[in-house]
């Protein structure tokens, strides 16, 4: 799909997508019927979020005669800028008087753009069937997969994750005959995190460690769409990889290793190296799932070789200490 910017303004594509109908180009009821959304910053752990740092995009769905129940027809598509990075502003007129579906999404940047636009970045934005051009908005997705190619967060040696936050938004709104409806919009984040807490090493083996692997298997992509519940459909479970190489044993300090993932079950093991051989620890039970929630830390503490390797909380992204709810907490065979 051809890749559009403007600095707070909407692009229509409408028509430009294969098999999208052209017979309601001529929408009349009124110049000045339309929205006017005030998109604020979205809900974050620390620091500034800043719009700019990110791609900024919405979908207008409606209702079409010609498409099957089912569907949900692409109207248009806008790319959007902040002139500040603290907010977004999205105006669009000369709409119909009737129900439309609204999804903003503020999504990180994979490549890096300080020399200049990298257009591989849009493509996260995907769909079923990329090579179809689907105009129904059903079938559009975010491919989560170049996130969870980038390497983890670690605690020691300091690395920090690269970006995984998703931010959305979805509203359900009438547009009205000679009215602009306006309204102050705030994004949530989708995504949650997981934390593999390995421990002050030295005091967990024995042996000198030489590697840690993790190999998990979690949901690579997600739906835009969210069933009107609020719901983040993720599916496409697909395995991933990620080896951290620990600073000297003698560093008194954890060894975390931090993942952004989508909302979803998790199944994994985590491989220890050491001088004298490798252990491996399944982090999942047939009694116990564990799970990744939106805007949650999953937090897995691992015990040392004992009968319960892991313990596992959950936690909010209130600022830099994890917070942990207590009736949240279990046991982790």
């Amino acid at each position: 799909m051809k890749h559009i910017f403007g600095i707070l303004a909407l692009t229509v594509l409408c028509g430009i997508v294969a098999g999208c109908s052209e017979s309601d180009k001529g929408m009349e009821d009124s110049s000045e019927t339309g929205v006017l959304f005030h998109i604020a910053r979205a809900e974050q752990n620390t620091g500034e979020y800043n719009f700019n740092a990110h791609m900024n995009r919405i979908y207008v769905g409606e209702r079409k005669q010609e498409h099957d129940k089912s569907e949900l027809h692409i109207h248009s598509i806008a790319d959007l800028k902040s002139i500040d990075g603290t907010a977004l502003s999205f105006r669009m007129t000369n709409l119909k008087a009737q129900w439309y579906k609204f999804i903003i999404l503020s999504v990180p940047k994979i490549y890096d753009e300080s020399n200049g636009p990298d257009y591989r970045n849009f493509d996260i934005f995907s769909e079923e069937d990329p090579e179809a051009a689907s105009c129904d908005l059903n079938r559009h997705l975010i491919d989560y997969t170049h996130i969870l190619e980038k390497a983890p967060g670690t605690t020691s040696p300091l690395k920090e994750a690269a970006d995984g936050d998703i931010f959305r938004a979805v509203l359900n709104r009438w547009a009205e005959n000679n009215l602009i409806v306006e309204e102050n919009i705030t994004l949530k984040r989708l995504n949650g995190r997981l934390d593999i807490d390995m421990g002050i090493l030295a005091d967990q083996f024995p042996k000198q460690v030489n590697s840690i692997t993790v190999k998990i298997t979690v949901p690579s992509k997600m739906y835009l769409t969210d069933n009107n519940t609020g719901m983040v459909k993720s599916f496409a479970p697909a395995t991933f990889t990620y080896t951290t190489y620990p600073n000297d044993m003698k560093e008194m300090q954890h060894h975390i290793i931090s993942l952004n993932l989508l909302p979803g079950k998790v199944k994994g093991s985590i491989t220890v190296k050491t001088e004298d051989g490798e252990q491996i620890f399944n982090i999942t039970t047939m009694k116990d799932v564990l799970t990744i929630r939106p805007n949650t830390i999953t937090h897995l503490k691992f015990n040392g070789i004992s009968p319960n390797f892991f313990d596992v909380k959950y936690a909010g992204y209130t600022g830099t200490e994890i917070t942990v709810e207590d009736s949240w907490n279990g046991g982790w065979n």
